[in-house]
C-alpha cells in the first residue's frame, strides 16, 4: 500500500463505526477515550495513521506517527471527526454484502487476537513500546483489506480455499502479483522511522529457526501472528515461543486464554457476537449496518442544518434557529438555550423571543450542585429534570410543555458556552439513546454560538451614543455620493477607450478599489451586511491582485522591488474584501517604512499544520529599518504610530481586530534588518488527507 495505495475504502465492521462515530461526535473528547475506540479497528487505525504520516502533517508529525494516539493529537479532533465521517459513508454506500461481513468478522477478531497477544509479549520481553507492538499485531493482516477492495468476489473465494495464511500469499501472487503480506509491510514502508515496524509485517510467517537473530520487535510479531487464531496454541506455536523468547508451554497457554478472555470482552462491548452462528451473526450486521446509515443520514442533514445557525444576524434570531434545527433533527417542538455570561458567573436565557437588550428572563448562577442545568455544564455530561421542588425548573417544564427535560452542555474547543435544554413528551425519542446524533447537534450549536457571541461583542464594543450615530450615519451617505460619481465617470472613460487600450487593466483595478472603498463604509453602517453576502474567493487571485495594484503604484513610486512568493493551493477565502483590506494595511506600512526605496516580499504557504489544524500562513515583508522596541511593546493598540504627523496608529488596531473576525493570529517580527507581519489564517480540509 504504502505511497501509491489509499485507505479511504477500506471496510470495518459497522458496529465498530457506530463506537467510533459516536467518540468522536463528543466536543471536547478526551484522546484517550477515542483512541481507546479507534485501536479496536484496523481499517480506521489505518485510515488515520496514513493521513497523520501524509505529506500535508509531515511538519507536525517530523518524526513520524507509529501510535495511535499520537496520530489523533497530529490530526486534532476535527480532522479525525471528518475521515471518520467519510468512511462510514464510503461504507454504507458500498453496500451490505453479507459474505464480506463473515470475512470481517473473522479477520477483526484475528487482528484484535494479534494485536493484544504481541502487546501481552512486549511487556513480557519489556520492549520499549507496547504501543508499537499493539499497531504491528493490529495491522499485520491490513493487506487483505487491500486485496478485498480491489478483486472483492474472487479474492473472497481464494480465502475461502486457502485457510492458511502462508498457501493463501502463494495463490495470491499467482492469480494477483501481489500479497496481502507484503501489501501489510508496504503500508508503513513510505512513513518515517518506519522500517522496522514494515519488517516485523514481512518476515512475521518466517521459520523461528530464521528470527533468532531479528530485531526484537519483528520476534514478537512473528510469535503474535501464530497466536491469531482463538484456538489454544498448537505444537509449532509453543516451539516458536520456546525459541525466540524462551517461554514454556505452561505460560503459553495461560497467556493464551488470557489473550482469547479480552478479545470477547472486548467484542461483548462493541456488541459483536463472535459466537453466535452464521445466521445470528448476519441478522445482528444487517441491524447495525441499518443503524449506521441512519446516523450518517441524520449526520449528514445537520451539517446542512448548521447553515441556518450561522445566517443569524442577531442573538434572538439565533435562538429561534436553534428551535428551528433541533425539531428538524430531533423532532423536539420546544427548547431552551442557555448561554452563559460575558463575565462567565451565570448562564442566561430569555423565552419571550428578545434576548442582548434589557435583562433577561433567567439568570442561573454557574454553581455546582445548585441546579441540573448548572451540573450539566460543570461536568460536562447530560442532566434530566422530571419534576421538582424549584420553581425555575417548573417554569422550565411548563415553557417547554414536557413531561420531562434533558439539560446538554455545549462546548466549545473544551470550554463551557452554554446548555441546551431540550422538553420531552412521552412519545418523543430520546436523545440520549441517539448520542451520535445529538452529540453532533450540540457540536454545530456550540460553533455557531460561540461565532454568534463574537459578533455580539464586537458591536456592543463599537456602541455609539445616538446623536454620534447620526452624524457617522450621515458622513457616510455623503461619503458614497462622490465614490458613485468617480465610479460612474471611470465607467465612461472605460467605455471610451475601450477594452484593448494599455490603461484597461488599471482602470478596472481602481474600480475594484473604489467598490471596497463603499463595502467599507458599508460594514460601517451595518458590520454584518457585507460579510453576509460576500462570495469566497480564491486567495492567490487576491494576492496576485494585490501585488500587481502596488507593484504599478506605490512600489513604483518608492523605489521599491515587489516580491510574490508560494502559491495558495485553492484556499478560498470566507470573507476576501477583509482580507484584502488587511493586506493592504500592512503593505502599505511596509512601503512607508522604506521612504528610501527596498524590497517588499508578499508571500503564501499552504496548508502547515499548527496544533492540529490546516492553516494558510500569509507573509508582508520589508527590509526597512525596524520597529523600536518600545513601540512593538503596544503594537496593535491605537495609540502609537512610527510614521509622526497626525498619524494615531489605528491601521494596525483594525488590522488586528479584522483579522480576528477572520478567526486567524497575526504575528509581527522585527529587528534592524527589517519587519515581517505573518497572517495565520484556518483553511478547510484537504480532501486528500480527509478521504
Amino acid at each position: 500500500m504504502g505511497m501509491h495505495d489509499r485507505a479511504e475504502r477500506l471496510p470495518s465492521l459497522p458496529q465498530i463505526l457506530l463506537h467510533i462515530l459516536d467518540a468522536s461526535q463528543h466536543e471536547g473528547a478526551a484522546v484517550s477515550r477515542l483512541a481507546e475506540v479507534v485501536r479496536r479497528d484496523p481499517a480506521t487505525t489505518t485510515r488515520l495513521l496514513q493521513a497523520a504520516n501524509s505529506a500535508a502533517y509531515r511538519s507536525t508529525a517530523s518524526n513520524g506517527c507509529t501510535t495511535i494516539e499520537r496520530a489523533l493529537m497530529v490530526l486534532g479532533t476535527e480532522t479525525v471527526r471528518t475521515i471518520v465521517i467519510t468512511a462510514a459513508i464510503q461504507q454504507f454506500i458500498g453496500g451490505f454484502v453479507r459474505a464480506e461481513q463473515q470475512f470481517l468478522k473473522q479477520f477483526w477478531r484475528n487482528s484484535l487476537q494479534a494485536a493484544t497477544a504481541a502487546h501481552v509479549f512486549a511487556t513480557l520481553t519489556r520492549y520499549r513500546n507496547p504501543s508499537e507492538a499493539y499497531l504491528c499485531g493490529l495491522l499485520h493482516n491490513i493487506g487483505q483489506l487491500v486485496l478485498l477492495r480491489r478483486h472483492r468476489q474472487e479474492w473472497l473465494q481464494l480465502w475461502r480455499d486457502h485457510n492458511e495464511a502462508g498457501m493463501l500469499a502463494a495463490e495470491e501472487r499467482s492469480r494477483f502479483q501481489d500479497d496481502h503480506i507484503e501489501l501489510s509491510a508496504r503500508l508503513l514502508t513510505g512513513w518515517p522511522d518506519s522500517e522496522l515496524l514494515a519488517d516485523a509485517l514481512r518476515y512475521r510467517l518466517e521459520p523461528a529457526s530464521r528470527m533468532r537473530d531479528a530485531s526484537h520487535l519483528a520476534k514478537i510479531i512473528n510469535l503474535a501472528a501464530a497466536l491469531a487464531l482463538p484456538q489454544r496454541p498448537d505444537d509449532a506455536a509453543v516451539q516458536r515461543a520456546d525459541a525466540l523468547f524462551g517461554i514454556g508451554e505452561a505460560l503459553l497457554q495461560e497467556l493464551s486464554q488470557q489473550i482469547s478472555s479480552e478479545v470477547s470482552r472486548v467484542a461483548e462491548g462493541l456488541g459483536i457476537d463472535i459466537s453466535a452462528d452464521a445466521d445470528t451473526m448476519a441478522q445482528a450486521d444487517a441491524a447495525a449496518h441499518q443503524q449506521l446509515g441512519e446516523q450518517i443520514s441524520e449526520i449528514t442533514q445537520l451539517t446542512q442544518w448548521s447553515a441556518e445557525l450561522r445566517r443569524a444576524r442577531t442573538l434572538e434570531l439565533f435562538h429561534t434557529a436553534v428551535q428551528r434545527v433541533v425539531f428538524m433533527t430531533l423532532g423536539i417542538r420546544d427548547s431552551v438555550l442557555f448561554v452563559v455570561s460575558a463575565d462567565g458567573a451565570t448562564l442566561q436565557a430569555t423565552l419571550r423571543g428578545t434576548t442582548g437588550t434589557g435583562a433577561p428572563d433567567f439568570a442561573v448562577p454557574l454553581q455546582p450542585d445548585r441546579n441540573p442545568i448548572s451540573d450539566a455544564l460543570l461536568t460536562q455530561s447530560p442532566r434530566t429534570i422530571t419534576d421538582s421542588d424549584s420553581v425555575l425548573e417548573r417554569q422550565l417544564l411548563r415553557a417547554c410543555h414536557a413531561e420531562r427535560l434533558v439539560c446538554l452542555p455545549l462546548l466549545q474547543a473544551g470550554q463551557p458556552i452554554g446548555v441546551l435544554v431540550l422538553g420531552l413528551q412521552p412519545e418523543a425519542l430520546d436523545p440520549l439513546a441517539r448520542s451520535t446524533t445529538t452529540a453532533a447537534l450540540c457540536h454545530e450549536i456550540a460553533s455557531a454560538l460561540q461565532m454568534q457571541l463574537q459578533r455580539h461583542q464586537r458591536l456592543t464594543a463599537g456602541s455609539v451614543e445616538p446623536g454620534l450615530a447620526r452624524q457617522v450615519s450621515e458622513a457616510l451617505h455623503e461619503a458614497g455620493n462622490p465614490l458613485t460619481i468617480v465610479r460612474n465617470y471611470l465607467e465612461l472613460l472605460r467605455a471610451r477607450l475601450g477594452d484593448d487600450h494599455d490603461a484597461a487593466g488599471e482602470l478596472s483595478l481602481i474600480r475594484e478599489e473604489i467598490d471596497r472603498v463603499g463595502n467599507i463604509l458599508l460594514r460601517l453602517r451595518d458590520p454584518d451586511a457585507s460579510a453576509l453576502d460576500e462570495a469566497p474567493g480564491d486567495l492567490d487571485a487576491l494576492l496576485d491582485n494585490l501585488a500587481q495594484i502596488f507593484e504599478r503604484s506605490l512600489c513604483a513610486t518608492h523605489g521599491i522591488t515587489l516580491r510574490r512568493h508560494g502559491r495558495a493551493g485553492g484556499h478560498l477565502v470566507e470573507q476576501p474584501a477583509q482580507l484584502k483590506q488587511i493586506l493592504i494595511n500592512l503593505m502599505k506600512n511596509a512601503v512607508e517604512a522604506m521612504p528610501q526605496g527596498g524590497v517588499l516580499e508578499l508571500a503564501v504557504e499552504s496548508p502547515v499544520v499548527a496544533n492540529g489544524q490546516l492553516i494558510t500562513i500569509i507573509t508582508v515583508r520589508d527590509n526597512g529599518p525596524g520597529i523600536p522596541p518600545s513601540v512593538l511593546a503596544s503594537l496593535f493598540q491605537p495609540v502609537t504610530t512610527t510614521k509622526g504627523g497626525t498619524h494615531a496608529g489605528l491601521g494596525l488596531s483594525i488590522v488586528k481586530r479584522l483579522v480576528e473576525e477572520l478567526e486567524g493570529t497575526i504575528v509581527c517580527r522585527s529587528s534592524e534588518g527589517g519587519t515581517t507581519f505573518e497572517l495565520l489564517l484556518p483553511r478547510a480540509p484537504l480532501t486528500e488527507t480527509t478521504a
